[in-house]
């Protein structure tokens, strides 16, 4: 069976008390704080020691990167299981005051489906 991802907008990142926007790198940068799902999934959740605990689990994390591409992200069930596992109990804990900001990426993951909703209904 396979899980497809509905990728979710860029988010910015911000002050949870202002709402300001924060920026990247040392004080005084002007390169605004930008999350690509892309870069969550990368950066965050294929960061994770399982990913590279096992030769199967190495080559899941290929794949969920390798899949990557697009605005459905489409995933073998086991490559999904593994990366909502991640998701919902990482080795090391996501910082708060930007996880929940990202809560459209979680939702992205946790609520895949096993239609494709690119896929066009057949005209009959």
């Amino acid at each position: 069976m396979k899980r497809f991802i509905k990728v979710p907008k860029d988010i910015h990142i911000t002050d949870l008390r202002t709402g300001e926007q924060l920026f990247l790198g040392q004080a005084g940068s002007s390169v605004p704080w930008i999350s690509t799902f892309k870069d969550f999934i990368c950066g965050t959740l294929l960061q994770d020691a399982r990913f590279g605990r096992t030769a199967a689990n190495v080559l899941s994390g290929a794949e969920i990167r390798a899949a990557l591409i697009g605005e459905v992200v489409q995933l073998d069930e086991d490559d999904y299981e593994l990366l909502k596992s991640v998701l919902q109990t990482p080795e090391v804990g996501y910082r708060p005051e930007v996880a929940i900001q990202l809560v459209p990426f979680f939702r992205a993951i946790l609520d895949a489906t096993t239609a494709d909703p690119t896929a066009q209904p057949n005209a009959g």
